[in-house]
């Protein structure tokens, strides 16, 4: 069973690995991304 302490742990991990991940990406607009990165999207 996972302790409560790691549980809160991996909320905060989880949550700046998501926000640095998408920080590149975060004030465009869907057009400028396709424009950037093509119609994929990010990979």
């Amino acid at each position: 069973m996972i302790g409560r302490s790691s549980r809160i742990a991996g909320c905060i991990w989880g949550g700046a690995v998501g926000d640095a991940l998408g920080a590149p990406i975060e004030f465009m607009s869907l057009g400028a991304i396709r424009r950037k990165y093509g119609e994929q999207g990010v990979r």
